[in-house]
């Protein structure tokens, strides 16, 4: 919402031609407690609507926001701050197709970031996971390629029901920095303390790739921020068919 002198911005725009109903939620990184409500409100047919989520969350504030509504949106996210400002699509818990009648998730077990930085002419890159289940916690590993496609680092951590998780490089590993690559996220099994085996579910993630005029990172001077791929958006197998 608000961190180190960014803010973000939702747009939502109603796709549908009745009126939609929408309720606005946050979640703070790492908190899995409880939502904080960010109010509830009418859009016309075809109308947007800019939520400036600091009113709701206040400064100094990183996590997440779930729209709930009644009819289709298009949902947009500015983060801007420092004189820049980047822009990404918010992703749908699930989709509904209903020319075929189906029920799909966009997101995926496996995600592919095709370029981020680590100090590379002052560039640096954070990737923003989010867990699209509602029952159980996401267990994250994240790789780190460079340009030749060797493995620089991995990261682990836990990311809450619905919530957020940043993994951001330049500040969680001591690396030598300097170099160009790409990621890749998974979701993985895991365990609960009752020895039942909990499966990988779907996620979805960000990269926010942020130039600095200093290697103090005090002032940004150019910034921009894309959708992770899906498996099936990255990759053209030769078997398979559709989702499978």
């Amino acid at each position: 919402s608000s961190v180190d002198t960014f803010a973000t911005t939702l747009y939502l725009q109603n796709a549908s031609s009745e009126c939609a109903s929408v309720e606005v939620v946050a979640q703070a990184r790492d908190d899995c407690a409880q939502d904080k409500p960010c109010g509830r409100f009418d859009i016309p047919a075809g109308h947007m609507v800019p939520i400036d989520t600091v009113r709701c969350t206040g400064t100094d504030w990183q996590g997440s926001f779930k729209v709930h509504s009644s009819r289709p949106l298009a949902i947009v996210a500015d983060i801007a701050g420092r004189d820049i400002l980047s822009t990404y699509n918010a992703e749908p818990l699930d989709v509904h197709d209903p020319d075929l009648g189906t029920e799909s998730s966009a997101g995926s077990r496996v995600l592919y970031g095709p370029l981020t930085y680590s100090e590379y002419q002052g560039w640096d890159t954070g990737v923003q996971v989010f867990n699209m289940s509602d029952d159980y916690a996401a267990k994250i590993k994240v790789y780190f390629f460079d340009r030749s496609g060797d493995i620089v680092t991995t990261l682990v951590d836990w990311v809450c029901p619905l919530g957020s998780q940043t993994f951001f490089l330049p500040v969680v590993n001591e690396l030598s920095g300097n170099w160009v690559g790409s990621v890749r996220v998974e979701s993985q099994d895991w365990m609960n303390p009752g020895g039942s085996d909990i499966p990988d579910h779907d996620i979805t993630a960000i990269a926010t790739l942020i130039r600095y005029e200093r290697s103090d990172r005090a002032k940004a001077i150019a910034g921009a921020a894309y959708n992770l791929l899906t498996e099936s958006d990255a990759f053209d197998w030769r078997l398979g068919h559709g989702t499978g």
